[in-house]
Parts: structure tokens; sequence; C-alpha cells
């Protein structure tokens, strides 16, 4: 079965895909081996160890072997955080869409919003909407079937009245070749409640503080939960303290006991 079914088939279930999020072959190994089911990469994770800030910092070739790499050393569906497309226009955009998925990338996430002078500003809703209607347009054209998951960032960017703003990005974004929703930040019953209502599609939360239980995000109808850069920063804090640890006893019986 190909890796974009499969990966559809993983938001059509009775319980949310708990999608691991990675930024490296080892960290990929390591969630494969706990059973996850799919696998999706973290912009910011990767972004991070490379040495580079969020936001389209690292080029995409730098993207590209690190996608290449995982793909080679898992067998798990891969989701692959494409941020606002690396590229200036649709047909760019779809160019690097066409490789990803020729490389075997079952999907990708696009966010609505981008970094301008240091600030994340969410682009307007209409010049958004024609642009995924275009890129839609074009990907079918080509035949490109990858799973099309788009990032609403009102809650991200605290926008006044973000739940409104949601409603209306959410009815206008949903349309035949987008596959899911992305609300991150979003956590409280309410809202999360409203959101699965108003989406045709599949919806994706993400972790964040006050987010609800596995079991509770289900029972609100979410499909799909991921990590964002949590277990990558996750990871790193566990690595600062063993190295405080060995400071303070000034030994590194701490590390290998």
């Amino acid at each position: 079965m190909r890796q974009f079914q499969k990966f559809k088939e993983l938001h059509e279930g009775s319980e949310p895909l708990i999608l691991g999020n990675v930024w490296n072959v080892q960290s990929a190994r390591l969630v494969e081996s706990m059973n996850y089911k799919a696998l999706g990469t973290s912009s910011a994770a990767i972004a991070s160890s490379l040495g580079y800030s969020d936001g389209q910092q690292m080029s995409i070739q730098e993207l590209f072997l690190i996608v290449g790499r995982i793909l080679d050393n898992s067998h798990l569906p891969l989701s692959v955080d494409l941020e606002h497309g690396y590229g200036e226009n649709v047909k760019q955009i779809a160019d690097i869409i066409e490789e990803l998925h020729n490389m075997g990338v079952a999907g990708i996430n696009l966010e609505d919003s981008y970094l301008q002078d240091g600030i994340r500003v969410q682009q307007e809703v209409n010049a958004y909407n024609q642009f995924l209607e275009k890129l839609v347009s074009e990907l079918q054209h080509r035949r490109v079937e990858i799973f099309v998951n788009i990032r609403i960032d009102s809650f991200l960017i605290n926008q006044d009245n973000a739940i409104t703003e949601i409603e209306k990005r959410i009815k206008s974004f949903q349309k035949d070749g987008i596959h899911g929703i992305f609300i991150p930040g979003i956590v409280k019953q309410a809202d999360i409640e409203q959101v699965v209502a108003w989406s045709a599609l599949p919806v994706n939360v993400m972790c964040f503080p006050g987010l609800p239980t596995f079991a509770e995000l289900s029972a609100f109808g979410v499909k799909r939960i991921s990590m964002g850069n949590f277990l990558y920063e996750k990871v790193y804090k566990a690595g600062a303290d063993f190295l405080h640890t060995i400071q303070q006893e000034q030994s590194f019986n701490s590390m290998i006991s």
C-alpha cells in the first residue's frame, strides 16, 4: 500500500493518530521502536539541530538531506513540516512538494503564517485561499498524491478573536486536495469541539500547556495529535541535566549507571 494511503487511513480510525515528531535518524528510530504508527518532522527541531532559528532559515537542500536520511532508515509514513512552502510562487512550492512525494514522503504541513522581520504574520485569508486553490490544482495536474495538512496559526500569534478567524479560515481552506486542518495552540474543550464541528476534514492539534488528554481529545473528535518540537526540547533538557550532574559530582557515574 502506498504511504499516502496508509497515512490517510491513520486519520480515519476510532482513535487519534499520535504523530512522533522527529529531527534526525536517531529520533526516528527511537519513535519507531516505541511502536508509533507515523512520523512527522519538526521544522523547529531540525533547524535548531543544524544551528538555525525556525522560520525557513535552513535551506531546502538541507531539509531534503534530513528527510532522505529518515526515509532511508524508517518504514513508517513520514509527514514533512514544510513551513510556508520554501518557494516564492506556486510552481516553486509544487516542485518542492513533488520532489518530497518522489522521495516517498506521505504528507506535508503548510502554514498560513510566515516570519517578517522576526515577527510571525498570518497571510490574509482570501490571498491564502487563492494560493491553496492554485497549489491543489497544480498538484492534481502533476498527479502528486500527498496528504496536505493546512496549519492555521491564529492561536500561535495570539490573534484577537482567534476562534472567529479560525472558523473563517477553515471554511475557506477546506476543499478537494486538502486532507487535514491543523490548529496548534488550541487547548480549550469548547474551542476544540467547535473546530471539529466546523471542519469536514480531520483536525490536528499539538502538544501545548493545558492540552487535554488523548482520551479526551478523542472524545472531542480530534483525529491527529502532534508533538511539535517538545520532544526535541525535552531530550536536550535531559542532556543538560546530565551534564550539570557530572559537573556537580565530578564523576561520570550518573551517565553510566
